[in-house]
């Protein structure tokens, strides 16, 4: 059966908000906190891969109109997923607090592991002054995200990255995916923006494999600190990497 979420609000995650809370946050066997250095969760206080027990499956859902700060539909944080079927429509992420908006359709982070296949995002916008990730963002070390058949639509960013963005140590892999009429209002990448303000203490780099990709109608602006990149359609900044295989740019992108 088909499930249906509509016009729902929150500070993270409008629709849906999965995060991982660490059991041993609060001390271990001999007293000490965290782990057995002291640390608290993974080596940047996150949650280790091996302490992940939140899970989050999604079939044949739309999700329509939600917002949030950090993930207009979805925001996940050091979770285990899979998203298949599902459409992702008309969602915003929107400035709060003074705090950037971030993911207009979703927002993954921290050793989130998901799986996206056969989903679509639809008029996804990251709203407001230095947004980013009209439709996904994926951001911090040890989030990786995997798409696979699946569609970015008339997504959009008042900042940069139109419909993805993928920063601060994450991966991505892309296949046999579309971005189509997408645009960043404020920046480069109106279909993809990978960067890496500061490289992470281990030079971990923002990364994305994109393969059998087909964009149309895509693009970005010059402006503010990127304003060499003009009107990328991909940007990609200093400290990130992406290899891009087989890409089919139909037509106006840049």
């Amino acid at each position: 059966p088909r499930g249906a979420l509509s016009q729902c609000h929150a500070a993270s995650g409008g629709a849906i908000a999965a995060r991982h809370e660490p059991e041993n946050q609060l001390g271990g066997p001999g007293g000490e906190l965290g782990g057995p250095d002291g640390e608290v969760g993974g080596p940047d206080g996150e949650a280790a891969p091996s302490d992940r027990d939140a899970h989050l499956n999604i079939n044949n859902v739309s999700i329509s109109s939600c917002t949030a700060g950090r993930g207009g539909a979805l925001f996940l944080s050091a979770v285990v997923g899979r998203m298949r079927s599902c459409h992702i429509k008309g969602c915003t992420a929107l400035t709060q607090d003074e705090a950037a908006a971030r993911g207009g359709g979703m927002f993954v982070e921290k050793m989130s592991d998901l799986d996206i296949e056969q989903s679509r995002f639809s008029d996804c916008r990251a709203a407001g002054e230095d947004a980013i990730g009209g439709g996904l963002d994926v951001s911090t070390r040890g989030a990786n995200v995997r798409l696979n058949g699946s569609i970015f639509e008339g997504c959009s960013s008042d900042g940069a990255g139109g419909a993805i963005s993928i920063r601060h140590g994450a991966m991505l892999s892309a296949r046999h995916c579309s971005v189509l009429d997408s645009h960043a209002a404020g920046g480069p990448g109106g279909a993809l923006l990978a960067e890496e303000r500061a490289r992470g203490p281990n030079g971990d780099r923002a990364r994305a494999a994109l393969a059998d990709l087909s964009l149309s109608g895509c693009r970005g602006t010059a402006g503010g600190r990127r304003e060499d990149a003009r009107g990328a359609a991909i940007y990609v900044g200093t400290g990130a990497e992406v290899s891009l295989t087989k890409a089919d740019v139909v037509h106006e992108c840049g």
